[in-house]
C-alpha cells in the first residue's frame, strides 16, 4: 500500500495561498439590495462630502463662541433666538453676536455659529436663553465631510457587504456595485456503498449524507452549487463527472476515494484529467488525513475523505480558505470560546487533531469535554458544539486546562 506523505497545516494553508491567490473569478453588477453578504469587485469612492453641510448632533442652539469668552459661574448669559433651523431644509440664517438659532438633530448648523449647545443645558424664557454650562469650540457640530470625505476611498475591492457596507454605499448616493459572483462548487461524492435518500436501504449498504451536507455548508457560506450528486465507484464515471464539472465550476470537491485503498480512484483520475496536478496528498491532521488539493486547469479540485465527518471538516478549514482567497478575502474570524477541560483526554500523538467538544452547562467559566467517536460517526457533529485543535506535539488534554474553542454553528 502507497504511503501519504502528509503536510502539516501550515504547508497546506502556504500551498493555498501561492496557488489560489490570483484565480479570476467573473464580477456582475447588483443593486444595492441584491448585495448583501456578497464580496465588493471594486472600490467605492466618494464623489460627495457626508455631510454636505455642517449637521447638529444634538438637539439645540447654535451660536457663536465668542459670547461666551467670559463667561463665569457668577455671570449669566443671556442670548437672543432668531430663529430656528428645519430638519430636511438649508437655512439661509446667519448668526450675529448675542444671537442663537435653535437646530434639531440633524439639522444643518447657520453661518456665524461654532457651537451646538444641547438644549437641557440652557433655561429658555420667552425669546432668550440663559446658558448654564459652556461646552469647547464645535461641540456637536459635525463639519463639512465629518463622515465622509469627498473622493475618499469608503470600502476596499474584497470587503465583504454586510447591511453597515449598504448604508455607507447609499450614503455617498450609490444605487449599484459591482461584486464577484458567487463561487461554482460542484460536489461528487462516490461510493458503491452509499445510497441516496430517495433509495431503499439495503444491508451492506449506508445513506449518502455527503451529497447534502457539504451541499448545504456551501450555500451557508454563500457559494452556488452547480451540483452535487452521487457517483459510482467507477474510473470513466468519475473521470467523465470530472470534466463536466471542472468546465463549469470554479472548484470541484470530490468525496470519498481519496485514500490509497484499492478503490480510491481520486488521485488516479486527477492525474489523468491533468498531469502533474495535483499539489499535496494527505494532510497530518484528524480527522481528514487522506485530502488532497490539486490544481486542473487553474481550478482548484479537492479530493475529500468520504467520512462525513472529516468531509466536512477539510470543508470547513481548507475549501473554504481556498474560496475566500479567489475572492480575495481572508478568512473571517471564528466566533471563539475559552472554556476549561472537564476531564483529561488522549488523542493521536502523530498528528494534529481537530478534537470535536461540548460546551457543559456550569455556572461561571465555561468547560467543555470530549465528544468521543470515530470521524465516519455523524453523530460526533450532532452532540458537538465545536473543535479545539490539539498540536501532533501533545497527545493529551488535561483536566483544568483552558482552551479555545471554535463554536460550529
Amino acid at each position: 500500500m502507497a504511503i501519504l506523505k502528509l503536510a502539516s497545516i501550515e504547508e497546506v494553508n502556504a500551498i493555498i495561498d501561492q496557488n489560489f491567490n490570483n484565480y479570476q473569478l467573473n464580477t456582475e453588477e447588483l443593486s444595492l439590495s441584491a448585495c448583501r453578504a456578497r464580496i465588493l469587485a471594486e472600490d467605492i469612492q466618494s464623489l460627495v462630502n457626508v455631510p454636505d453641510y455642517r449637521r447638529s448632533m444634538v438637539d439645540g442652539y447654535a451660536f457663536n463662541s465668542r459670547d461666551i469668552e467670559n463667561y463665569n459661574p457668577e455671570n449669566v448669559i443671556v442670548l437672543e433666538i432668531v430663529g430656528r433651523s428645519e430638519m430636511g431644509r438649508l437655512t439661509d440664517l446667519e448668526i450675529g453676536r448675542g444671537q442663537v438659532v435653535y437646530v434639531p438633530t440633524g439639522g444643518m448648523v447657520p453661518n456665524g455659529a461654532d457651537r451646538v449647545i444641547m438644549q437641557e443645558l440652557v433655561e429658555r424664557h420667552g425669546d432668550c436663553i440663559r446658558i448654564k454650562i459652556p461646552t469647547s469650540d464645535f461641540d456637536n457640530i459635525i463639519p463639512v465631510g465629518g463622515d465622509i470625505q469627498k473622493n475618499s476611498i469608503v470600502l476596499k475591492t474584497g470587503k465583504r457587504i454586510r447591511t453597515q457596507e449598504i448604508g455607507a454605499m447609499a450614503a455617498v448616493g450609490r444605487k449599484t456595485a459591482f461584486v464577484y459572483q458567487q463561487p461554482r462548487i460542484s460536489i461528487l461524492c462516490t461510493g458503491d456503498e452509499l445510497v441516496s435518500l430517495d433509495e431503499e436501504l439495503e444491508p451492506g449498504r449506508i445513506r449518502d449524507m455527503n451529497t447534502i451536507t457539504l451541499k448545504m455548508i456551501a450555500e451557508e457560506m454563500g457559494y452556488h452549487v452547480v451540483r452535487s450528486v452521487l457517483v459510482s465507484d467507477d474510473y470513466m464515471a468519475i473521470k467523465g463527472a470530472l470534466k463536466l464539472s471542472i468546465s463549469d465550476s470554479d472548484l470541484v470537491v470530490v468525496s470519498g476515494g481519496s485514500s490509497v485503498g484499492e478503490k480510491d480512484l481520486t488521485a488516479e483520475v486527477f492525474e489523468d484529467v491533468e498531469r502533474d496536478s495535483i499539489l499535496l496528498h494527505g494532510i497530518r491532521v484528524k480527522p481528514g488525513k487522506p485530502t488532497i488539493i490539486a490544481k486542473i486547469q487553474e481550478k482548484p479540485v479537492f479530493g475529500l475523505p468520504g467520512h462525513p465527518v472529516a468531509a466536512l471538516n477539510i470543508f470547513r478549514i481548507f475549501v473554504s480558505r481556498t474560496l475566500n482567497r479567489m475572492q480575495k478575502q481572508q478568512d473571517p474570524a471564528s466566533r471563539i470560546i475559552r472554556a476549561v477541560c472537564a476531564e483529561s483526554f488522549k488523542t493521536d500523538s502523530n498528528r494534529d487533531t481537530f478534537q470535536m467538544v461540548k460546551l457543559i452547562q456550569h455556572h461561571g467559566t465555561p468547560r467543555f469535554e470530549k465528544v468521543a467517536g470515530e470521524s465516519g460517526m455523524i453523530t460526533l457533529l450532532t452532540k458537538a458544539d465545536g473543535y479545539i485543535l490539539v498540536p501532533s506535539s501533545r497527545n493529551r488534554v488535561q483536566k483544568g486546562e483552558v482552551h479555545e474553542i471554535v463554536v460550529i454553528d
